[in-house]
């Protein structure tokens, strides 16, 4: 079996880097683009801590040496053979996303409203009433406060919030000589908005801005 971390840029995997249960680190793909690989006997990539944090490690060490769409936990596939004929399918939209990610990190911002009311549950139909209320007043404020974060980033990737919930969580393609605009920006809209609290996370691969291999 072998375990896939990422699409890359022609380049090798640093040597001294390891992948899951410390396997050498392998490349597939002839072309413009690569795949970074380790082969298993037996592998079960249940998302233990230990296990994701490497996966991340082999992400991040990838990303220094060039353009990388990095996969999500658990690619699998039995052999090269079946990951080949992909590496030369969708060649072209490989080369397409490595180029809109290319020196770039994803940064993760979380906006939590602070409802103006607690929820009417006097009847079913008030209840839903005042949840939608929270979600408009949420989407609000989180405009207000994510409006001026895109202007700095490439692109963003909104995750659907709960219904009802005072949560919002959306991701941004940032390129890396803009990550310290970026948060000291986050910092100034948490200062200026007291009914909001933004926090800011990573930065990470850009898990959420690169579409799934499919077989």
């Amino acid at each position: 079996m072998i375990y896939v971390y990422a699409i890359t840029d022609p380049f090798e995997a640093p040597e001294d880097l390891r992948g899951l249960h410390d396997a050498p680190l392998e490349t597939a793909g002839t072309g413009p683009i690569r795949a970074v690989y380790s082969t298993h006997e037996r592998l079960e990539p249940t998302p233990e801590p230990s296990l994701l944090w490497r996966h991340d490690q082999v992400v991040e060490r990838l990303m220094e040496a060039g353009g990388v769409l990095p996969l999500r936990f658990g690619t699998t596939f039995a052999t090269t053979d079946e990951l080949d004929p992909i590496l030369v399918r969708d060649e072209a939209r490989f080369e397409r996303l490595l180029a809109r990610v290319r020196g770039c990190v994803e940064l993760s911002v979380r906006v939590g409203v602070t409802p103006t009311a607690e929820p009417d549950a006097s009847s079913g139909t008030a209840y839903l009433q005042s949840k939608l209320a929270t979600g408009r007043e949420r989407d609000g404020a989180a405009e207000r406060v994510l409006g001026p974060l895109r202007e700095l980033a490439k692109a963003s990737s909104r995750r659907t919030p709960r219904a009802g919930g005072a949560v919002l969580n959306e991701s941004y393609l940032v390129g890396r000589e803009a990550v310290g605009p970026f948060v000291a920006e986050v910092k100034a809209l948490n200062a200026r908005n007291g009914d909001v609290a933004v926090s800011c996370t990573g930065p990470w691969g850009p898990y959420s801005f690169v579409e799934e291999v499919e077989a």
